[in-house]
């Protein structure tokens, strides 16, 4: 007959102790469930990884009943092992709705802490606004990106595009730097910013998101809306310039932290673009002769916004074609 000391031993020799974990979920008889409960949060990493595994085979085959009958068991009364129980649950609404009856502070743990994949696409909406309700809007980007790369055709889903909206704009909002963002969240958002451009979503909406996450992006998708209004709309094309560049005769200006910001964006995403502003015929501009053609889409931009009154706005075109010019970035120079 299996003993919990003769697990112990299997599993402190074991190679992957994860697998004999989830065989352990499978077989083992049901008078080693304390023992093995205690293992959640052992100091040593292969009985702790042998009871997360294990963990995980008794909730995937038993569901939410498991759940609270687990953590009604004194062996679970510490924190830190119901804590470890609880990131072990299936992303799923009845294991959520177990846990907000049985332990609502548990719930919000789990939530502050769950990794947002594999969640049904039914429940997306769900666990998008818990996540936003716990100032991770970054981990609701990588949520929905996955619904909508992972779901099936066939399978109901609570996506909506004023969700993904809404999660977006959250993102936006926050602060970058305190929600650990993945390597991958450019593509996420480019998945979400395509299924917005699928629903029919308003070009302008979809080209101010593109151009808020166009570092994200440029190495995942292009920004077609944005390129768009760009090409059909000299006035944002100026507004754009307007931010980076001054006139030759006006002073230099004193900058914010956030506009200094703004401008170096605006000034990346004109460096990157690659057409004339007000073409209905987007057919594409490179090379440094294109670039002197752009100047003076430029000028003339800049008196169609400045009127003819105004001296040294034709300049902005001249200092405009050098910086997007094939030699090496290095942004608008201090005090444009």
């Amino acid at each position: 007959m299996a003993t919990i000391d003769g697990l112990r031993k299997l599993a402190e020799h074991s190679p992957v102790p994860s697998q004999l974990g989830w065989v352990a979920g499978a077989v083992a008889p049901e008078d080693l469930t304390p023992g093995l409960l205690t293992w959640l949060d052992s100091e040593n990493p292969k009985l702790r990884e042998t009871a997360s595994t294990w963990a995980s085979r008794k909730l995937q085959d038993h569901g939410a009943p498991w759940l609270v009958e687990a953590l009604a068991r004194p062996e679970t009364a510490l924190p830190t092992r119901r804590h470890a129980l609880a990131l072990r649950i299936p992303s799923e609404s009845e294991y959520w709705d177990a846990l907000a009856q049985v332990d609502a502070e548990l719930l919000s743990a789990y939530w502050n802490e769950m990794h947002p994949w594999r969640i049904r696409a039914q429940d997306a909406d769900r666990a998008a606004h818990e996540l936003l309700g716990h100032d991770r809007p970054w981990a609701a980007v990588e949520l929905l990106a996955a619904s909508l790369h992972l779901g099936r055709s066939d399978e109901p889903s609570s996506v909506t595009p004023a969700l993904v909206a809404e999660v977006l704009d959250a993102a936006l909002a926050s602060d970058s730097s305190a929600e650990g963002r993945a390597q991958s969240l450019g593509y996420a958002i480019g998945l979400l910013l395509d299924y917005l451009a699928t629903e029919d979503t308003e070009l302008d909406r979809v080209a101010r998101y593109e151009f808020m996450f166009f570092r994200l992006l440029e190495q995942h998708r292009q920004p077609r809306a944005l390129y768009a209004v760009l090409s059909r709309n000299p006035t944002v094309f100026v507004d754009l310039v307007s931010r980076v560049y001054r006139g030759k005769q006006q002073p230099r200006r004193q900058r914010g932290e956030g506009e200094e910001a703004l401008a170096r964006h605006a000034w990346w995403v004109l460096h990157h673009w690659r057409e004339l502003p007000g073409l209905r015929d987007r057919t594409p501009v490179v090379g440094p002769s294109a670039m002197r053609v752009r100047g003076g889409w430029w000028s003339r931009s800049w008196r169609s916004r400045s009127g003819s009154g105004s001296p040294g706005r034709c300049g902005v075109g001249g200092c405009c074609t050098r910086s997007a010019s094939p030699r090496p970035a290095r942004g608008p120079r201090a005090g444009c």
